[in-house]
C-alpha cells in the first residue's frame, strides 16, 4: 500500500500533476521528499504509465546506490568519534547487513530516511564539538537543512530541532553560544520547509509544517478495534474524508484518538506493550515473511549488531574517557529511543525501527574494535 502511494505521487510529480492522492483528493497526505526521488528517475527514464521490468529495476539500483550512500555515512559519522578503522568496521556492518540489503531497493522511504537521519546527527555532532568560529553559524543552518530533508522523508523527524536545542541549552557550557546554534539551526530548518508549508497554505489554507496523516495515523493506533498493527480500513468504513475536508478530518480522527486514550487508558497502555515488542521484534512482523528462513535471516542480521551497540555503550560508560560520552551515546541511541516512543502511539513494526539502527552501528564498529584489541589484533581503539 505505501509503495503504491509514493510511485503515485512520483509518477504525478514526474507528469507535472497536482501532487494529491486518493478520492477525494488528499493535498497534504505524505510528505514529498522519497516521492521528489522516485520523479527523477521517472523522469530519466520516460516511465509513463506501468513501467517495464528494465526500468523498475533501474530503479531498484537507483535506490540500492542510496542504501550504499547509507553505508558511508555510518562512515563519517562514526569518525566524529572515533578513529578511521574502527569506523571501517560500522560501515562494514551496515554494508553486509541483510536485512538493510533487502529494504535498500524496496519503493519505501526507509532508506533514504536513514541517509536524513545520519545527515542530521553527522552536521550535529560537529556543531556540538566544534569551536566558535566564524563558520559555526553555516554549520548550523546545514544542521537545519539536513533536519529538514529529514522531515522531507519522514515528518516526524521534525521534532529533532527542538529536542536538540532542549538538550544543548540544559547541558552548554556557555549558555548565548547555544542560544545562537539555536537561532541558526532553526532559521535553516524554516528556510529549506518554507516551500511546502507555503504550498500546504495555498492548498489548504492553514499553516502545516509537515502532513495532514498524522491524526488518521494516531487514530489508527488509539480505536476500540486497535491491536497494534496498521488497519486503515476503518478510513473507507467511516466515510469522514467524503463530508470533511483533509484539514478537519485530520484533527477529526485525532480528537477521536486523544480522547480513546482518556477514556481507556488501561487499553491504550496494553496497545503501547503490544506496539513496543513489535517495534522491537527481532522477526518480521508483516504475514508475507514468515517464511522460517526470512525470520531466520532477520533474526541473525538484527541482534548481533543490536547486541555489539549495547556492548559498545557498556564499554564507553565504564570507560567515561571525557564528558562528551553521554553526548556520544545520547546522539547515537537517541532516534531508535525517540521512534520507539512515538510508536507507542501510532501502530508499531519493525520497519520504523530499521532507519534509526543505522547510527546504531557506529557503537557495533567500536565494540569489534575493543574485541580486536582485547585479543591483539589491534592494538589501540581511541575513545572519543
Amino acid at each position: 500500500g505505501d509503495a503504491e502511494g509514493y510511485w503515485d505521487l512520483a509518477r504525478k510529480i514526474a507528469a507535472g500533476e497536482d501532487y494529491a492522492i486518493h478520492h477525494p483528493p488528499r493535498y497534504v497526505h505524505r510528505m514529498p521528499g522519497f516521492p521528489a526521488l522516485l520523479a527523477v528517475g521517472i523522469k530519466l527514464l520516460g516511465i509513463a504509465q506501468t513501467p517495464t521490468f528494465t526500468q523498475m529495476f533501474l530503479i531498484r539500483c537507483g535506490l540500492a546506490l542510496i542504501g550504499t550512500a547509507a553505508c558511508a555515512l555510518v562512515y563519517l559519522l562514526s569518525r566524529q568519534f572515533f578513529d578511521p578503522l574502527v569506523s571501517l568496521m560500522a560501515c562494514a556492518v551496515a554494508a553486509c547487513s541483510p536485512t538493510m540489503i533487502g529494504f535498500s531497493p524496496l519503493i519505501l522511504a526507509e532508506t533514504p530516511f536513514a541517509c536524513g537521519i545520519l545527515l542530521s546527527l553527522w552536521s550535529l555532532a560537529r556543531l556540538y564539538r566544534g569551536r566558535s568560529t566564524p563558520a559555526e553559524p553555516r554549520l548550523a543552518i546545514l544542521a537545519g537543512v539536513f533536519i529538514a530533508l529529514g522531515t522531507y522523508l519522514r515528518p516526524t523527524w521534525i521534532i529533532v530541532a527542538p529536542l536538540w536545542t532542549f538538550f544543548n541549552l540544559l547541558f552548554a557550557e556557555r549558555l548565548p553560544r547555544a542560544l545562537r546554534q539555536a537561532l541558526w539551526l532553526h532559521l535553516g530548518l524554516i528556510l529549506a520547509l518554507s516551500p511546502w508549508i507555503i504550498r500546504n497554505h495555498y492548498v489548504t489554507g492553514h499553516l502545516i509544517a509537515t502532513t495532514l496523516w498524522s491524526g488518521p495515523s494516531l487514530y489508527d493506533g488509539l480505536h476500540p478495534q486497535a491491536n497494534g498493527e496498521s488497519d486503515m480500513t476503518f478510513l473507507d468504513r467511516d466515510g469522514v474524508y467524503h463530508r470533511l475536508n483533509e484539514y478537519e478530518a485530520d484533527r477529526h480522527y485525532s480528537r477521536l484518538a486523544w480522547d480513546y486514550l482518556q477514556d481507556n487508558p488501561r487499553h491504550a497502555l496494553q496497545l503501547a506493550l503490544i506496539k513496543a515488542s513489535r517495534y522491537w521484534s527481532l522477526w518480521p512482523n508483516a504475514d508475507q515473511f514468515q517464511d522460517p528462513r526470512i525470520r531466520w535471516l532477520v533474526f541473525f542480521s538484527s541482534f548481533p549488531p543490536l547486541l555489539l551497540a549495547m556492548i559498545g555503550t557498556r564499554i564507553l560508560i565504564r570507560r567515561r574517557p571525557n564528558p562528551d560520552f553521554l553526548f556520544t551515546i545520547a546522539l547515537l541511541w537517541g532516534p531508535i529511543l525517540l521512534f520507539c516512543a512515538i510508536h507507542l502511539l501510532y501502530v508499531g513494526s519493525l520497519r520504523y525501527r530499521l532507519p534509526a539502527e543505522y547510527p546504531l552501528f557506529v557503537l557495533s564498529g567500536f565494540a569489534l574494535g575493543e574485541m580486536m584489541r582485547k585479543f591483539g589484533w589491534y592494538k589501540e581503539v581511541p575513545a572519543i
